[in-house]
This record gives C-alpha cells, sequence and structure tokens, in this order.
C-alpha cells in the first residue's frame, strides 16, 4: 500500500499505473483502486488527515466489528462458548485491542484464552461473562485511535515510582510542562490495607494454605510497584492528550504495564483500570525500567514528604496522593466474587 501526501497523491497515481503498463505488469483496476483518504487494511481504516493535521487516526473496520459482535452475542445468549471459538475470538480481540487507544482490552482477552486451552468446557464462568459484556459494549462505542505526527506539540509529562513491602508505602515524583513553576510534584501514601489483605488471600489461593498474615505481606512488591500508575492518573486529571513516560524498577510490574495484561488475577484488575484510563485521556504512555539506585522516587517511598527535609536535593512541591477508590471498590469486588 503506497502513502503520499495530498497535493501529489493524483500524479503519484498516474506515475504508478504508467509504470505498471512500461514493465509489462496487467493489474486490474479493482487490484490497485482510485487513491483514498481513509485506506482500510488489516481490518483497520486510517485517516491520514492532512497537511496541517497533528495526528491521524485508525479505526476498526466495521465489518470486522459486526462479525466479533456477532461471535460475543451469540456466547452470552446461548451461555456457551467453546474452546475452538474461544481460540478464535482471542485472536480476534488481540488484533481489536492492537487498533484501539494503548493497550485497552488486553487484559480483557486472557478469559478467552484459558478457555481456549480447557477441553471440554463451553459453559461461560463470571470471567467470561465479565469479558464479553466489556468487549460488546467498548467495540460498538470506541473512538478512532490517535497517532500523533508531531510528539513534539504535545503536553510531556514524566514520572518516577518505588514501592516498599515493608509498610506498603509508595511515593512518586513527577514533573509535567503543564506546571508552569517548574517544581517537580513529590507525593507519598500508604497502600489501603483491606488491597493488601486482598492479594494476601489470593496468593493463599494460588499457592495452597499459606497464612496471609502481615509478615507474608512483603510478597506484594509487585502489586505496590503496579498500582503506581493508575494512583498517579486518579491524582493527577491534567495527564490528558500528553505524552507521559513513567519509569519502575520492579520487573514484574513493568512487564505487565508494558504488556497490558498478566497471569495474575490481581494484576489483571490493576492494569485493566491503567490502560483504560489512559484511553479515556488519550494519554501516549511509555513505561520504562530504572535502576533502584537512580530511582529518585525511592526517597518518598520510605518515609512521609513532610519528614524528607531537602533529602532529593532539589526543590520540590509536596503532594498529597490519595487511591483511586473506584480501583480499590473493584479489587474488593474481585475478592468477594
Amino acid at each position: 500500500m503506497g502513502q503520499e501526501p495530498e497535493e501529489s497523491v493524483d500524479w503519484a497515481y498516474a506515475m504508478w499505473r504508467i509504470f505498471a503498463i512500461l514493465v509489462g505488469w496487467d493489474i486490474p483496476n479493482d487490484k490497485s483502486p482510485m487513491p483514498a483518504p481513509s485506506p482500510r487494511a488489516l481490518g483497520a481504516i486510517v485517516n491520514y488527515g492532512n497537511a496541517t493535521s497533528t495526528s491521524t487516526t485508525i479505526k476498526l473496520c466495521p465489518l470486522r466489528i459486526k462479525a466479533i459482535l456477532s461471535i460475543l452475542e451469540e456466547a452470552q445468549t446461548s451461555k456457551c462458548l467453546p474452546p475452538q471459538t474461544s481460540e478464535s475470538l482471542h485472536g480476534k480481540l488481540m488484533h481489536a485491542s492492537d487498533q484501539l487507544f494503548g493497550l485497552v482490552g488486553r487484559a480483557h482477552t486472557r478469559a478467552f484464552r484459558r478457555r481456549a486451552h480447557e477441553p471440554g468446557r463451553d459453559n461461560l464462568n463470571p470471567q467470561l461473562e465479565a469479558s464479553i459484556t466489556w468487549w460488546r459494549h467498548h467495540l460498538a462505542t470506541s473512538p478512532p485511535r490517535e497517532v500523533p505526527l508531531r510528539i513534539g506539540d504535545i503536553p510531556l509529562v514524566v514520572s518516577y515510582g518505588d514501592g516498599e513491602g515493608a509498610d506498603g508505602r509508595i511515593g512518586i515524583v513527577l514533573r509535567a510542562t503543564f506546571y508552569t513553576d517548574g517544581l517537580p510534584r513529590v507525593g507519598s501514601a500508604l497502600t489501603p490495607a483491606p488491597v493488601r489483605r486482598y492479594w494476601a488471600r489470593q496468593r493463599a489461593q494460588s499457592c495452597g494454605p499459606t497464612s496471609p498474615a502481615p509478615s507474608d505481606a512483603a510478597k506484594d512488591i509487585q502489586q505496590i510497584e503496579g498500582i503506581l500508575p493508575a494512583v498517579i492518573l486518579h491524582n493527577f486529571p491534567q495527564i490528558s492528550h500528553c505524552l507521559w513516560l513513567h519509569f519502575v524498577d520492579n520487573n514484574g510490574a513493568l512487564g505487565g504495564l508494558v504488556k497490558g495484561s498478566a497471569s495474575i488475577h490481581s494484576d489483571e484488575v490493576i492494569l485493566g483500570y491503567t490502560w483504560s484510563q489512559t484511553a479515556q485521556r488519550r494519554v501516549w504512555a511509555y513505561f520504562d525500567r530504572v535502576d533502584t539506585e537512580s530511582n529518585i522516587a525511592d526517597i518518598p517511598s520510605r518515609q512521609p514528604v513532610k519528614k524528607m527535609v531537602d533529602l532529593l536535593g532539589m526543590p520540590y512541591q509536596s503532594f498529597r496522593l490519595k487511591f483511586p477508590q473506584e480501583l480499590v471498590s473493584a479489587i474488593q469486588s474481585s475478592l468477594d466474587a
């Protein structure tokens, strides 16, 4: 598929057809149609805009959406989803997730993948029911995904996060172009106790009879660090339609954030919420690794900000972090289920 600026596309098409004739290629008109501002390829439609556009858009082809919705509706109506159908549906939804904003929806594909490897089962479990409901809604309502053409023209946010397993304290350092004073925002908070109890109980269910006592709490460091982007999004509503670079020093948390899904259910709840928020706010999020020794958020993760004095070695503005109640409720409801 060729791409050409709007002002020269007609001449480019004419030259292409003349070239094909000169080299002896017999190309039917239906195999080389007239240029279109929004061509379709691999189940997606691309709208390039014009020379003044700051972004182009990608959206799912309506025919593909209709086909997927038909399978989802049939499964929900019949309360039946055989492994073979689920495997095919998983592939289609993974492709759909790639065309939507960021990795939104990726956490809602794992239930279909699990069913694909469950021979002899075709009933809908609660996870499949929830995933089918989510996809039916979002396939029909998701707007086209923007692809920025000039990254330098959009706001920039850079953040560092860190967590401690002992008391569950988290710390963040954030700097953004929407703050005109140039000062980084530094925040610190304790992970809510009910959330940590949920993570401990899930470990007990997954690993057999183990005690979810406070001494076992340090094993939830991956969840503590993985939840940081969701906390940042909740506390900084200004993070919208921007480029966001977030650095984390936990490989497990980083892997889940980059992939958009995880085999651990507690991580799935976190990742689904995080990527749904980035999609709603049109945030281009990029997650990467930072060594512990270079992670400036290590300082506020070890003590309340008001006790830091000048440990950061630079001026900053303290910020009181709050956990998103919506996410806490989602974690708790998953525990009750």
